[in-house]
């Protein structure tokens, strides 16, 4: 711009203030794109395995493995107050003595972890038994957005997208959809630990 055919420049401080203001956009633009694509990867993780959970649902796959009695114990909280089985299971010591151990006075106390029960609470109130499938789905969808933070640290946007998705389709995790098990909230506590880290150092 010419003023009285002088070229009129702006000032440095003007040019740093636009160069910051440019920055802190692009800033909050990949901020605003990380964040889009994480809940992408765990929306899309958490309606493939709902998908697969409806098609293979049965009500017998509360009664496999260690199912009932993750299920008993958080039906004993919720009901009896407490973690005696006696209530919940049948069939006598000859069929669970292995699975539960006995109290001073011959409860029933489970040998199972009791996190997976505890967090199960609030879903079996809401939706009941199918509550511990709805509970494994979030938990899914949940380490799907994590793993996909952890790459994040290391490669851009959209490969840490599609590496936390190759990594949730995987064989081994897609049982846990229709499964009762920790192991999901195994799998999540240390790689939140891991996400915790790498954002503290």
């Amino acid at each position: 711009m010419l003023v009285r055919g002088e070229a009129v420049r702006k000032p440095a401080d003007d040019r740093a203030g636009d160069s910051a203001g440019e920055r802190s956009g692009r800033h909050r633009w990949n901020h605003l794109w990380d964040r889009s694509l994480a809940a992408g990867v765990g929306l899309a993780v958490a309606v493939a395995f709902a998908a697969q959970a409806v098609v293979l649902y049965s009500p017998q796959a509360y009664y496999e493995g260690d199912c009932p009695y993750y299920i008993s114990t958080a039906l004993s909280i919720l009901h009896d107050g407490d973690i005696d089985l006696r209530n919940q299971l049948r069939g006598g010591l000859e069929v669970h003595g292995r699975q539960i151990a006995l109290g001073r006075v011959g409860q029933w106390y489970p040998k199972h972890p009791l996190l997976m029960p505890l967090a199960a609470l609030p879903f079996l109130v809401v939706f009941g038994l199918p509550g511990f499938t709805v509970l494994s789905v979030a938990l899914l969808a949940a380490l799907g957005v994590v793993l996909m933070r952890l790459a994040r640290t290391v490669a851009p946007p959209a490969a840490a997208a599609g590496a936390a998705l190759l990594l949730m389709a995987g064989r081994f995790l897609r049982r846990y959809a229709n499964n009762i098990t920790p192991a999901v909230l195994a799998a999540l506590g240390p790689a939140l630990g891991l996400l915790a880290r790498g954002r503290g150092g």
